[in-house]
């Protein structure tokens, strides 16, 4: 089994938020700006990224499978975790390219966890075993009332899958879950109005990223080693 050394040039960055809250956007203007100060970026999404984790997202997005069992949706989030971080992720980094993922293990923390009631912790056991110390290095939190991410989803010309159709006082665990998790983990989530209009939130985002990238050159900070990638 071959080890990892830590990883000293990739970053990993992840875009978590409700439905609605205006991540594709974000994304999208952020894989350009890290482009253009020379960085080599790798986009990934949570449930996707992969030809396995493709069929994994239409199984859970598919509203035919309404309801599903928080255990089964929960496990079928992070097969799809697992095969990214083996896949795409760890190689990545390992190059020295920036990640920017489309949610990752947060997701499913705050969507099975505080959303279905599993239960954070017994998540993040279940997630420790599976993605080892595999974190994010930044977590961008985009926030915005539910009501605000609704009026949004309501607008759009598609119609609405399996998560998206969740009621109200179901995305507003899922919120406060994320707000919690930002609370307890101040170093790595920085937490943005996504109420405001796009511009100024991708003003915000990138504001706050060069300030925790600074301050993480400044304080000398190793990234944690990377879970095993043995083929």
């Amino acid at each position: 089994m071959r080890t990892h050394e830590p990883l000293k040039k990739g970053v990993f960055i992840s875009i978590e938020g409700i439905d609605g809250a205006g991540k594709s956007t974000v994304l999208e203007s952020l894989c350009r700006w890290v482009e253009h100060q020379g960085r080599i970026v790798t986009v990934v999404r949570e449930p996707g990224g992969t030809a396995l984790g493709e069929k994994i997202r239409e199984v859970l997005l598919d509203p035919r499978y309404a309801p599903m069992a928080p255990w089964a949706e929960a496990c079928l989030y992070m097969a799809s975790q697992a095969q990214q971080a083996w896949e795409t992720i760890v190689l990545s980094l390992e190059r020295g390219e920036w990640v920017l993922a489309d949610r990752f293990r947060d997701a499913t923390v705050a969507y099975q966890g505080y959303g279905r009631g599993i239960g954070a912790d017994r998540l993040r056991t279940f997630q420790d075993l599976i993605l080892g110390p595999l974190f994010p290095d930044i977590t961008v939190l985009l926030d915005c009332e539910v009501t605000v991410a609704w009026d949004r989803l309501s607008r759009r010309p598609r119609s609405h899958d399996r998560m998206e159709r969740e009621a109200k006082d179901f995305m507003e665990r899922v919120r406060q879950g994320y707000l919690d998790l930002a609370r307890k983990e101040p170093g790595r989530f920085v937490v943005v109005d996504a109420s405001q209009d796009a511009p100024k939130v991708f003003e915000d985002v990138t504001a706050a990223l060069s300030s925790k990238l600074s301050m993480n050159r400044a304080g000398g900070r190793d990234f944690p080693p990377m879970i095993s990638h043995e083929r």
